[in-house]
């Protein structure tokens, strides 16, 4: 737990301890902070936190109910193990999803759209050049 980013608990700030749980658990299992198959601690994630235990449990039946971790009676809650096939089949949707949007762009795109564009991957060689990656 000590690696975690203990910002993504500061990014909720303002919002309430069940939100900010879910917030951070899910961003940390995403970010796979929280490996895939990982045995989570209710008490753990709690102390990592800094809440209580009730919102961790409200946040980790969320996760759950999104696939995100597993909970096994008698057993624990672990992160959900990333299916090879289900990758693959969202790799092939994206790709398609994503060569379609950039034709339809394509198509649409006024000659102010591509300076635009000429624009931004002008900045955007600037900043590369610069180590800028925050730009």
């Amino acid at each position: 737990m000590d690696r975690l980013d203990r910002s993504l608990l500061r990014e909720h700030s303002t919002t309430s301890a069940r939100v900010q749980a879910y917030a951070a658990l899910r961003q940390a299992i995403v970010r796979a902070e929280l490996e895939p198959g990982r045995q989570l601690s209710e008490n753990e994630l709690a102390a990592w936190l800094g809440v209580s235990r009730t919102p961790i449990r409200e946040a980790l039946v969320r996760l759950r109910d999104e696939r995100l971790v597993e909970i096994v009676p008698q057993l624990g809650t672990f992160v959900t193990r990333i299916s090879t096939p289900a990758v693959a089949d969202a790799q092939f949707i994206r790709e398609a999803l994503e060569c379609a949007c950039v034709r339809r762009a394509a198509e649409l795109a006024t000659e102010d759209d591509i300076a635009a564009l000429e624009d931004i991957l002008r900045a955007q060689d600037r900043a590369r050049d610069s180590d800028d990656f925050d730009a």
